[in-house]
Parts: C-alpha cells; structure tokens; sequence
C-alpha cells in the first residue's frame, strides 16, 4: 500500500515521495498534453495517489488555498493530463459513481475491464 506521509516541514517523505518526483518531473519536463488555459501559478504537484495502471493522481498547486488546488490526472495510456475541479473527495465520488463521460484514467482506455470501486484493507 502507498501511504502519503509529510515530514513536518511539509514536504514528501516515506512511499509517495517517488511517485511525488515523477508527477513533478512529468509535469515539469512536458511529458504528456497538458490542458489548456493552466490557472496563473499552476506550477507544482502534491501526487496523493496511484491506480493500477500506474496512472497519477494529484492536486495542482494552484496557490496558497488548498481547498480550491484542481485534481490534475496524469493518464499514461492517452499520455495526458486532464483537470478536476471537485476536489479529491469529489473526483472519487464522481469516478466511482460512474459520472464521467470518459474516464480520465487509463481504465477507460479499453485495455482494463474492471469498473471503478472503493476498497479498504482490512486489519
């Protein structure tokens, strides 16, 4: 299981540490289309999670207010990056319910037949 921890400076430490790189580099060094019309200052990614397909899930930085940071999806199979503006809780929700169109993430490229569910660990 990949847990996000933060040292109490705040920065990434322990199993997402990596996954915070490659989000950061993938998005810094142009891997992938971004969207277009970026909010000003979108320039640093929080990665808070990973599907199967190794697809990214992270919130943009977009300034000082987390509560407004849009979900940035870096998809590998489209080699994209698409933005959510619902927040994390509201994604999930979305992604779960089924509620998107096309799904941002590489299980609605065709090639993985599951449908999104929530599961736990159980202890």
């Amino acid at each position: 299981m990949v847990v996000p921890e933060c040292s109490p400076e705040g920065e990434a430490v322990g199993s997402m540490r990596e996954e915070a790189e490659i989000a950061q580099e993938f998005w810094d060094e142009g891997y992938g289309d971004k969207p277009e019309d970026l909010p000003p200052g979108a320039d640093r990614m929080v990665t808070w999670g990973v599907d199967a397909a190794a697809d990214l899930l992270c919130w943009l930085v977009t300034g000082p207010d987390p509560d407004v940071w849009p979900v940035a999806v870096y998809c590998r199979c489209w080699n994209e990056w698409s933005l959510h503006g619902a927040g994390m809780a509201g994604f999930l929700t979305k992604l779960v319910a089924g509620e998107f169109e096309e799904l941002p993430l590489s299980l609605g490229s065709g090639e993985f037949d599951s449908v999104p569910t929530f599961t736990r660990d159980e202890d």
